[in-house]
């Protein structure tokens, strides 16, 4: 079975998926290495464990969307601008909630403007795109051989 992609942006879509499914869980391996997830000596275990918890939902979130937007499906489609919006909310909320105990350092404003400005961007051009027309319409449309199975 072939399919028409139609554009090479669903491509870079995919990979973009897959890099930041791979950061998710790098952020994991680096979260249980860093912090005993059993230990409560610094008194953050809660947080912690959110942290864990939000990094593999958003990991899982984003390798399933690259496998939908792969296979040109619309769930995957959706689960992207899904979780994309996700993970653009907690970035853009962890730009203001400031804690020198876990950063080290407090974000100047520069940072924030810069850092707000990127994630911004790429969920303002993630709905745009999936969004146009001919580009919603690779993922509504089904091919002949895709209509013969499913009777």
């Amino acid at each position: 079975m072939e399919r028409r992609w139609g554009s090479w942006g669903i491509v870079v879509f995919i990979c973009w998926a897959v890099v930041l499914a791979f950061v998710a869980f790098a952020r994991l391996l680096l979260l249980s290495k860093a912090v005993e997830l059993y230990s409560n000596e610094f008194g953050n275990q809660a947080r912690v464990w959110m942290i864990f918890l939000i990094n593999g939902v958003l990991g899982l979130g984003f390798a399933g969307s690259a496998f939908g937007l792969w296979r040109l499906e619309n769930w995957g489609r959706l689960l992207f601008l899904w979780i994309i919006g996700i993970w653009s909310a907690f970035n853009l909320t962890a730009l203001f909630i400031v804690n020198p105990l876990v950063l080290g350092t407090q974000y100047s404003l520069a940072d924030i403007l810069v850092n707000g400005l990127r994630v911004a961007v790429g969920l303002v051009i993630s709905l745009w795109y999936f969004n146009l027309p001919h580009i919603n319409t690779l993922f509504q449309t089904k091919s002949p051989e895709d209509l013969i199975t499913e009777e």
